[in-house]
């Protein structure tokens, strides 16, 4: 049922306050659709016959939502699509599934006003932005986008814990928001536009690249948590009102760190202290606006108590990504601004041409291990096909500032990719069968490519542009042997590798990425697994999820048999990825509650 509408004579100050902000904004927008007055009026229509009302009056609804984080903003009224949301938060992709309820139904008017302190407001601002950010890259891709399990939508649960936590759940098909008490007030993940679009980009990113949350590499893992973070990026660079504010902010000087670059997911160590620095300035621990350089894998520490330093963690190891996206991100907006556009022109146009990249990159980038240097090839080759190399020297300079692809490397990958054999693709490949005979017959020819294992059809799909993507994969067990693997000892682990082909509208090879599992992918992996089983990450059974806490874990490895009921006795067994990708703010964390203290402080003053 539609939440009462609350009586404004009981209300306190703070929420009187609050509620004339609301209305201020909303006369704002309404104001924003009252066409200026002319000079002559139109002629009046008389007639008396039911019209349906014209297409262009009900093709979006009003939403209240927070255009980033509730800890730094007020609620602001945003548009939807008609066709993107129905009675209950329901559309073709996504529907809202609460613990704590049915899904919000609109007002008279069709649209979805609820105000925060309400299970709708939060409702309406994790299907907001969940469905914001599918289409955004989809439209990035050129294509639908599909989710990684056999169902046109995905659940989203904005209820689903008591904790600080969010997560995306593959096999529950599920996005799942906690919320967490601080003081007598209940603050809920799902209201924060940055963590709801860092949850949805592990769906979206696992509907391309599945295998990648099904690897225990570190590349793989922390390219899901940067792409999950830089999704929180381009999300916020679409809000006109953020960008406006970043611009004014900053002077049009993007080389800072701002509540743009700053993601919501987990909070910094250091809380400046002072009300006007927390007001404008409040950081997290994951700022795309860094200064992280690659450091070799045996230098990494498993873990780190410090923000300041790379760890094998996986979320602290994708800074470092992050932070290159960030540049190049800037680097193309200042490349704008020196050819002439405006601030604000530029910062759009830079948005879009990186999120065409970064889309292009992953779908014509590695199938299963990856390190980020391997994605760093995946962008020149994108820059290469959409904007023919235009972008290119401030690619290569990002990455080889950050130690993750040398200049050289980076030549050298180009002169490849710009001398491939003139390759065509057939008039049809329709067939796993004409996928495969076409790889045998013409594609590994021509490369002269000698591959590691047996490459097997995965997926072709040509988006809106004409281009085409054609993606193979290849596996490898390994066995753990060895004391460090405890009761796991002995078990078997596959890794994935594969190759990609990328053909333009013209059906000419354009791009080429073969990225087999190597021997230091094993060496690494073999490493990570037995630190994981020392920290106590590998389970042995799924948790079920209960309306009280979905987790009483945070799990990253599965231990299953790996026969058919009644072969070789159980005695046999098979190491997976834990099919939950999960996100905390640590409950151990005094930056967290010192945080939350200064803010909730302000906030009642």
């Amino acid at each position: 049922m539609p939440k009462q509408k609350p009586d404004i004579n009981q209300l306190d100050k703070r929420s009187k306050h609050a509620m004339y902000n609301m209305m201020r904004q909303l006369q704002e927008h309404v104001r924003s659709n009252i066409p200026a007055m002319i000079a002559q009026r139109s002629l009046t229509s008389f007639t008396l016959s039911e019209e349906e009302t014209p297409l262009q009056a009900r093709e979006q609804v009003l939403v209240v939502v927070y255009p980033q984080d509730p800890f730094i903003g007020e609620p602001e009224v945003r548009r939807m699509s008609v066709n993107d949301v129905r009675a209950g938060l329901i559309n073709g992709r996504v529907r809202i599934d609460d613990s704590r309820g049915e899904g919000a139904q609109p007002d008279e008017n069709g649209n979805y006003m609820y105000l925060p302190g309400s299970i709708e407001f939060d409702q309406v601002n994790a299907f907001y932005y969940t469905t914001f950010t599918l289409r955004m890259y989809e439209r990035y891709a050129r294509r639908s986008i599909p989710w990684s399990f056999p169902a046109s939508r995905i659940r989203i649960d904005p209820h689903a814990g008591t904790s600080a936590n969010a997560f995306y759940d593959e096999q529950e098909q599920m996005l799942g928001f906690h919320s967490f008490m601080f003081g007598d007030e209940e603050h809920s993940t799902a209201q924060s536009a940055d963590i709801v679009s860092h949850e949805a980009a592990h769906a979206i990113l696992d509907g391309i690249r599945d295998l990648y949350n099904e690897s225990f590499g570190l590349g793989t893992r922390a390219f899901h948590e940067s792409f999950g973070d830089i999704t929180t990026v381009l999300v916020a660079l679409h809000d006109d009102s953020l960008v406006r504010r970043l611009l004014k902010w900053t002077n049009g000087n993007l080389r800072m760190t701002t509540f743009v670059s700053e993601v919501a997911e987990r909070l910094v160590q250091l809380v400046q202290d002072g009300d006007d620095y927390l007001a404008e300035h409040t950081l997290y621990l994951r700022n795309a606006f860094n200064q992280f350089k690659h450091v070799e894998f045996d230098e990494l520490p498993f873990s780190s108590a410090n923000p300041l330093d790379l760890s094998r963690q996986e979320h602290s190891y994708s800074r470092l990504f992050s932070g290159a996206f960030y540049d190049v991100l800037v680097g193309i907006y200042e490349s704008m601004k020196d050819d002439g556009l405006p601030e604000y022109v530029a910062i759009y146009n830079a948005r879009d041409a990186v999120g065409r990249l970064v889309m292009t990159a992953i779908e014509s980038g590695p199938v299963g291990e990856l390190t980020f240097g391997d994605i760093a090839k995946a962008f020149l080759n994108a820059d290469d096909v959409i904007f023919k190399g235009k972008h290119t020297t401030v690619i290569k300079d990002v990455f080889a500032e950050r130690g993750i692809l040398s200049s050289e490397d980076a030549e050298n990958h180009l002169t490849y990719i710009r001398n491939l054999p003139d390759v065509k693709l057939p008039a049809s490949i329709n067939s796993w069968l004409a996928s495969a005979q076409f790889l045998e017959n013409e594609i590994l020819p021509a490369l002269e490519l000698s591959v590691d294992g047996e490459l097997t059809p995965l997926s072709t799909h040509r988006n809106s542009d004409g281009n085409v993507f054609m993606t193979y994969f290849s596996s490898r067990s390994i066995r753990l042997y060895g004391d460090e693997y405890d009761k796991f000892k002995g078990t078997r682990l596959d890794i994935m590798g594969g190759l990609t082909l990328m053909f333009d509208k013209t059906d000419h090879l354009r791009s080429v990425c073969y990225r087999p599992v190597t021997d230091e992918d094993v060496r690494q992996i073999r490493i990570l697994i037995a630190e994981m089983i020392e920290a106590g990450s590998i389970v042995d059974q799924l948790y079920i999820r209960s309306q009280e806490t979905l987790y009483q874990k945070m799990p990253q490895g599965l231990f299953i048999p790996d026969s058919l009921p009644g072969k070789l006795d159980g005695t046999e067994y098979k190491l997976v990825k834990y099919p939950v990708i999960f996100d905390e703010v640590p409950e151990d964390a005094p930056e967290f509650e010192d945080y939350l203290n200064k803010w909730h402080k302000k906030k009642n003053s």
